[in-house]
């Protein structure tokens, strides 16, 4: 009796190891680019900050997620997902005219049930320079994720600017161009 339980815990060992080694074979790649839009709104009314040449700021802040299962670009992966690895993050401002500024820009990003955040701040954001930020601070963090199918990514952006923002109007985007990993069985 005890040979059978010991050959019947072998064999589901060996069946158990041998469908991970066969998924990791059949693993295939494929590029995608995660992206996120961040819509910004003003949060209050305007105050002034100096002393000698006083400034109007208006404070605004937007938030938005990153779902790997909705998202359109690994959707179809999702299920067989292994590994994600991010070659870039880039992030670029829509909607801002040329006088406008973002005077501070702070960018949050928590995995959601991890401990794994990130922030990032820049400075006077203007249309000149509001086209893709190189964040490669960020590349070392979303290549740390513990990607799961069930992964869920919170982006928040603080920040002050010269002009009072209306809804859904100006948008931090975020593109993450990867290489995914993924067992179709």
């Amino acid at each position: 009796m005890r040979v059978r339980i010991l050959l019947f815990v072998a064999a589901l060992g060996f069946a158990i190891t041998s469908c991970e080694k066969i998924k990791d074979a059949t693993a295939v790649d494929a590029d995608v680019t995660l992206k996120v839009d961040i819509p910004l709104e003003s949060t209050e009314e305007a105050s002034l900050v100096g002393q000698k040449s006083a400034k109007v700021i208006y404070p605004f802040s937007g938030s938005a997620t990153l779902d790997l299962a909705t998202d359109e670009d690994v959707k179809e992966y999702v299920d067989g997902l292994r590994n994600i690895e991010a070659s870039d993050v880039l992030m670029s401002v829509s909607g801002l005219t040329t006088d406008q500024v973002l005077t501070f820009v702070q960018v949050h990003v928590e995995v959601e049930n991890t401990s794994h955040t990130a922030t990032y701040m820049a400075m006077d954001v203007t249309v000149e320079n509001s086209d893709n930020w190189v964040l490669t601070a960020f590349m070392d963090f979303v290549n740390s994720w513990d990607i799961q199918k069930n992964t869920v990514v919170k982006w928040t952006v603080n920040g002050t600017s010269n002009f009072k923002m209306e809804p859904d109007v100006v948008k931090i985007k975020v593109k993450i161009p990867s290489t995914i990993s993924y067992s179709p069985l």
